[in-house]
């Protein structure tokens, strides 16, 4: 199942970039949404293979994830990689420069199940895939106006 959303952003292009690439200020994000995450060991600091290990109670349930980047094209593209045992998910931060200080991004989510389990509960999300889309693209837009935000 595929969501993806474009938001334009009130930045420049290497403004925004330097934001959505700034993963300590996304681990302390994570870290106080419940969320134990862990830089691994021996990976590279803001570049393709910097994974993360991570721990989140999801559907009453304990889940574990590795997170890594597996595309790093500044000021362009990040593209994330996160699997656990039932689902991958490929992510993808996609910016274009609209003008000298406007960024269009485009944020792109693909679920992948990999359990019988985990398909049906892709199955129950595209029987409610409106529902899915706006809930979607409005964490988008909120991401969105946060990085606005935090321009200052």
């Amino acid at each position: 199942m595929k969501f993806s959303k474009s938001e334009d952003v009130e930045l420049d292009q290497d403004a925004l970039f330097a934001k959505v690439s700034n993963f300590r200020m996304f681990e302390r994000l994570v870290i106080r949404r419940g969320v134990t995450i862990d830089r691994v060991a021996g990976t590279p600091e803001d570049a393709v293979g910097m994974a993360w290990d991570s721990e989140f109670d999801l559907r009453g349930k304990k889940r574990k994830a590795r997170i890594e980047i597996v595309e790093f094209d500044a000021p362009n593209l990040v593209k994330f990689h996160a699997v656990s045992k039932t689902m991958n998910i490929r992510f993808e931060l996609d910016l274009t420069a609209l003008s000298a200080k406007r960024t269009r991004m485009t944020v792109t989510a693909v679920l992948d199940p990999q359990t019988l389990s985990a398909r049906l509960v892709v199955q129950s999300m595209k029987l409610g895939r409106s529902k899915m889309n706006n809930r979607f693209a409005q964490r988008v837009r909120q991401f969105a106006n946060e990085l606005e935000k935090s321009q200052a």
